[in-house]
């Protein structure tokens, strides 16, 4: 058996368009061609790889196994490439990451100029998202790699812990919670309970709440982190919420927290990627600088940084 690399490229983009005409038009050929082509291929494997219904063509069942070893091929052949190209330096490599608001607006921006300092010429697109957009990017290989918070649902993304931040209950400057001297879960969950939207799946906090068996009395959801931040100042409600995205509104005096005794939650970052994915040189350069950054945080946690080394301050 004999394959042809322009065989297979024809043959996942037919796959992916369900027309050979459709797949002439992306890849720049005649429709005889691709026909020939792919009635080369199936002749090389022996097997057939599309049928037709109608007007319609769908992978056979052979097919489908077949084009999930092919895309693996491509991926590698793709790296290759992009590898080579890199072999002088990584100074004209690409990357491209997704990246949940906490560590955007908080690490990230410090990996990235470590990252451009030792790499100037460097391409770098970092994409904001939430952590169900985040995984969906690289499984449909959008982004090279990815920083969430919490675990991954799909089992084909692996995970390396990155950091854990400090969960705090976070209130209005003059609540009537901050003259207790010690406050439990009880008193909070009776407390107008501010979230973000969940957009897809339940956020961080109701997840693990879910998981202990603890029930929001009165949630209030809202749009976003800073719709939960402004809300709380404002003096609506309470919130659970990273202590390294509060850092402004903290020293301001528009928030304060106060210790849960009978609630630790840790707010764990993940870096994620593809389990099946070979990664190229500048995101192997990329992942290096977090694990270093990681590596750092362990000797002092995020919480326990001062002013200046948090710099720059997060938004």
């Amino acid at each position: 058996m004999e394959l042809n690399l322009h065989q297979l490229e024809i043959f996942v983009c037919v796959a992916r368009e369900r027309s050979f005409s459709k797949a002439a038009d992306q890849l720049s050929i005649s429709q005889p061609s691709v026909s020939i082509q792919i009635k080369k291929l199936e002749d090389s494997l022996q097997l057939r790889l599309f049928e037709r219904l109608g007007r319609q063509i769908f992978l056979t069942r052979e097919g489908s196994a077949v084009l999930e070893h092919v895309k693996k091929l491509t991926d590698i052949v793709a790296n290759l490439e992009c590898d080579i190209k890199n072999l002088k330096g990584l100074r004209r490599g690409q990357l491209s990451a997704g990246c949940s608001r906490v560590p955007s607006a908080t690490l990230i921006p410090l990996a990235v100029a470590k990252f451009t300092k030792q790499f100037p010429e460097a391409e770098i697109a970092i994409k904001t998202g939430r952590p169900n957009e985040i995984e969906q990017w690289i499984l449909s290989n959008d982004v090279d790699l990815g920083v969430i918070e919490g675990d991954p649902d799909s089992a084909l993304i692996l995970k390396e812990p990155w950091y854990e931040d400090e969960l705090v209950l976070v209130l209005p400057r003059r609540s009537r919670l901050l003259k207790k001297r010690q406050l439990s879960l009880n008193d909070i969950i009776e407390e107008p309970f501010l979230l973000q939207a969940p957009w897809g799946r339940p956020t961080f906090i109701e997840r693990v709440f879910g998981q202990r068996g603890i029930v929001i009395k009165k949630p209030v959801t809202l749009g976003s982190r800073e719709a939960v931040k402004a809300g709380v100042a404002a003096g609506y409600g309470v919130a659970l919420l990273p202590k390294s995205v509060i850092d402004t509104e903290l020293k301001a005096g528009t928030l304060r927290t106060k210790k849960i005794h009978d609630l630790d939650i840790g707010y764990p970052m993940n870096i994620i990627y593809h389990r099946d994915k070979q990664l190229s040189l500048s995101a192997r350069a990329f992942l290096e600088v977090l694990r270093k950054q990681s590596a750092q945080l362990r000797l002092s946690p995020l919480s326990h940084l001062d002013h200046k080394e948090k710099s720059p301050s997060p938004a």
